[in-house]
């Protein structure tokens, strides 16, 4: 396994060492040129079964939405690993593995998979590796500290005082992106690299709500021709190391399952995997329907090419 995250093994977990992640250094979106073709509706992933060796799922709109696990969910998993297939959660969540266990813990989800890996624990690898004894200026929500208290790097609160930027998601009273225009014009003209922690743009709450996130200020940063490190999905090497975590290496026998086309099915494009786009997630709102009902596929497919990416297969909610 080249990089690593939290592994369960029955009752007990630790964490793997990511100083590999880590050195494979900065990672931006990859591209793909290929025509999309119409994904396939799929009323299950039980008919994916057979050609499968691990399930890659997404957590944030397509096992849950930060509060509780969706309808349906517990019973999923608890066919995928009784079909003899290990489950491991793949998030872009900015925080390091272990936190992210807890919260799944918290909502029944502490037996459910067999690893998780996190753009959080790639992030604290990454930053451990290449940005020695580099202070830095951080932007994100209060919880952001569970990263800052894990990392050995010196906050500091002026940018000419800064090696680089931290982005973990937006601070909590300034929820917009326009807020950083003035910040990251700053940062840019002072050549700082910044750190992107969590590549999604945007997640969806239990609610239905829409909040943004760390990728939306990397993405104008680099509209402004700064330099932006992205850790986490769609680097094809987190989907490596999900699968070499429970000893899977051949990506075609590996299906990835997210609710974001240009996070978690253009890495799935990337490293080779089968995808299957969840529906109820991030974009249900761009297909026009209610979470959990079915998309047209000519709809999906038109999205799925604004992104660049192509998604074998589409389904309105996790199902076996």
């Amino acid at each position: 396994m080249r990089g690593g995250g939290l592994t369960r093994g029955g009752a007990a977990a630790k964490v793997r060492d990511f100083t590999a992640a880590a050195d494979r250094g900065t990672k931006r979106h990859p591209s793909t040129t290929a025509t999309v073709i119409m994904p396939r509706p799929l009323a299950g992933l039980g008919s994916l079964a057979r050609d499968t060796d691990v399930f890659i799922l997404d957590l944030w709109g397509v096992v849950h939405g930060g509060v509780r696990p969706f309808a349906g969910v517990m019973e999923t998993l608890a066919a995928i690993r009784d079909a003899g297939k290990p489950v491991v959660f793949v998030s872009n969540a900015p925080v390091r593995a272990h936190h992210v266990a807890g919260q799944l813990a918290a909502m029944g989800l502490g037996e459910a998979y067999d690893a998780l890996v996190t753009s959080g624990e790639v992030t604290w690898a990454h930053v451990t590796a290449n940005y020695t004894g580099a202070a830095y200026y951080g932007i994100g929500p209060h919880w952001a500290r569970l990263l800052h208290e894990d990392l050995a790097h010196r906050r500091v609160e002026r940018l000419y005082d800064a090696g680089f930027l931290l982005v973990v998601g937006l601070d909590d009273d300034r929820p917009e992106p326009d807020a950083y225009g003035p910040e990251l014009e700053a940062a840019h003209a002072l050549g700082l690299p910044l750190v992107c922690a969590n590549p999604d743009r945007v997640i969806v709450v239990q609610d239905g709500t829409h909040s943004w996130c760390a990728g939306a200020l990397a993405e104008a940063y680099e509209r402004l021709g700064g330099r932006v490190d992205w850790l986490g999905k769609p680097d094809p090497g987190i989907f490596a190391d999900a699968a070499a975590a429970v000893g899977v290496h051949d990506p075609a026998r590996v299906v990835v399952v997210g609710d974001g086309l240009p996070t978690d099915i253009r890495g799935a494009n990337a490293y080779g995997a089968r995808s299957v786009l969840i529906t109820r997630g991030i974009h249900a709102r761009d297909l026009g329907i209610e979470a959990g009902a079915d998309a047209d596929g000519t709809a999906v497919a038109r999205l799925a090419d604004r992104h660049g990416a192509r998604p074998d297969y589409v389904m309105a909610t996790l199902a076996w």
